[in-house]
């Protein structure tokens, strides 16, 4: 039973090992964030990081598409990084902030309205 239980605990630091070399970033975060109870945690607390660092930026009159790009650089996140360079690019294309928001599943519908009001409010 104890090298059993031995063979178990090799085999799934194998496997986590696994998952995080030759995921990247972006497959750890997604890994991380598919874990019941604890992964939905880990992933809103990346966006809230992304969203605290781009309101500064954008609180200090940095034009939106350049907030976002430098945002994707200063969050911690790998899958909020993405995001953040998706939405510069869309962003700088002509696109709503709100609606791509919107598109995309990463990131929380309570957000949307409060992005609404700032594109309304300025």
């Amino acid at each position: 039973l104890p090298s059993i239980m031995m063979w178990t605990v090799i085999g799934a630091a194998i496997l986590l090992l696994a998952i995080r070399l030759l995921g990247g970033p972006v497959g750890w975060n997604r890994f991380l964030g598919g874990i019941p109870i604890v992964g939905p945690m880990f992933h809103f607390a990346g966006v809230a990081q992304m969203l605290r660092l781009l309101r500064v930026l954008l609180a200090q009159e940095v034009p939106l598409p350049e907030a976002l790009r430098l945002t994707s650089t200063g969050t911690a996140s790998a899958n909020m990084r993405l995001v953040a360079d998706w939405l510069a690019e869309q962003t700088a294309a002509g696109h709503s902030l709100s609606a791509l928001m919107a598109s995309t599943p990463r990131i929380p519908a309570s957000i949307l309205p409060i992005v609404e009001w700032g594109e309304k409010n300025q």
